[in-house]
């Protein structure tokens, strides 16, 4: 019995102290859970923090042009502070956007060291139009590399297409010191290949004119306007050129009806496309004049035409008769006759005489019948200017001529 009461109290006990123990673990373990939550939880925060600063040093780095750097800093924050059942802490999207731009503008930069500029611009067209470029500058390196494509082009003789791209230089940046210098090299590209060939030869000047009038761009309008002006001038120019080239022509004895048809074209074009300006309205003179010259210069060609040929057989004339004729008696000096030479010639044939001659000048007369004595003949003077002579006479069929040389002074001959 004793050993009982004395165990009984024990028995009682000891589940009081299991419960005790249960409760410490518990709220120890409640103490771990909340010390391993605010661990997690702190980690977490600082790493979507770290995320945020890294994303904003990309973006920083590159709006500076920094693209290796932004690159480092956008991928960083890209595997930063994400967790399944979280949004991400940053714009990924826009992140692995600007990623993407980045690498598009390193290629246009390694593309331009290399020298192929086609390629740098197409680049740097893509990344500006890639919706996510921050870089400021890629304007201006896109415009240095149309400016070194533009002297490439040049080098080549390609002016209008090196044009081109000093236009859009000039339409990226109009204010910028590359515009300055683009807008330099379209001028003087446009002197050498319009003006300098407006004011020598206007009517080669006219292709390059109209193509430079017909560029497009409004930073090319000024050029452009100059290009106009320089054509109007050009069309009249040319005109009156092809009118001059056409009178010189029939001067040589060619009637050229094709030259008066192109001047008349380049004329019309200056009416009908400059109406009111100061070439147009003198064009439409030149035009209203254009039959009656047409028409004297082809009177003029036939004119000198048939002189030719009677100074042709003029010149056959006088060598068969010095080949095949009698001698003629040298004329005698009389006196002095200023700068010219005078010679007079009697006609004591009792006949129609003509007389012929070569040299300085060629040509030829005739002396009616007169007298048959040189006292009472019919008689001429010829004045020529000093030099050497042939001079043939022809009488009833027969010939006789002579050759001599004569100074500035007087002569006379009388032929029986």
């Amino acid at each position: 019995m004793s050993d009982l009461h004395v165990l009984a109290p024990v028995t009682r006990d000891e589940p009081r102290s299991r419960r005790g123990r249960s409760a410490v673990l518990a709220v120890a373990l409640v103490l771990v859970v909340a010390a391993v939550v605010w661990l997690f939880v702190t980690l977490l925060q600082g790493s979507r923090a770290e995320a945020r600063s890294e994303a904003a040093l990309g973006r920083s780095a590159h709006a500076a042009g920094d693209c290796d750097a932004a690159d480092r800093h956008l991928k960083s924050a890209l595997d930063s502070g994400s967790v399944s059942f979280l949004d991400s802490p940053v714009d990924r999207s826009g992140l692995r956007a600007e990623i993407a731009a980045c690498e598009e503008l390193e290629r246009a930069r390694h593309l331009a060291g290399r020298e192929e500029y086609r390629r740098a611009i197409a680049g740097y067209g893509d990344y500006l139009a890639s919706g996510a470029a921050r870089y400021g500058g890629a304007l201006d390196e896109r415009s240095e590399a149309r400016m070194a494509l533009g002297r490439d082009l040049e080098a080549r003789d390609e002016e209008r297409r090196a044009v081109r791209q000093y236009a859009a230089v000039m339409a990226d940046a109009p204010e910028s010191d590359l515009a300055e210098t683009a807008r330099e090299r379209v001028w003087a590209l446009y002197e050498r290949d319009v003006e300098r060939g407006r004011k020598k030869e206007p009517c080669r000047a006219l292709d390059p004119a109209r193509a430079w009038a017909r560029l497009k761009g409004e930073a090319l309008e000024p050029v452009r306007a100059a290009a106009h002006e320089a054509l109007s001038w050009s069309l009249l120019r040319c005109g009156e050129e092809r009118i001059a080239r056409a009178e010189a022509a029939a001067r040589d004895a060619r009637y050229e009806p094709d030259v008066f048809g192109a001047a008349r074209y380049a004329l019309t074009r200056a009416v009908e496309d400059y109406p009111g300006t100061k070439p147009g309205r003198l064009a439409g003179q030149r035009l209203d004049a254009l039959p009656g010259v047409a028409a004297r210069a082809k009177s003029l060609a036939a004119e000198v035409a048939r002189e030719r040929l009677r100074t042709a057989t003029i010149r056959k004339q006088v060598a068969a008769a010095l080949r095949d004729g009698d001698g003629l008696t040298r004329p005698r000096r009389t006196g002095d006759a200023g700068d010219s030479l005078h010679l007079t010639v009697r006609n004591a044939t009792g006949r129609q005489l003509y007389v012929a001659w070569t040299g300085r000048e060629t040509d030829s007369v005739t002396i009616p019948a007169g007298g048959k004595t040189c006292a009472g003949a019919r008689t001429i003077t010829i004045t020529l200017p000093p030099g050497d002579y042939s001079f043939a006479v022809r009488e009833k069929g027969g010939w006789s001529a002579g050759s001599w040389s004569f100074p500035s002074k007087s002569f006379r001959t009388c032929v029986r």
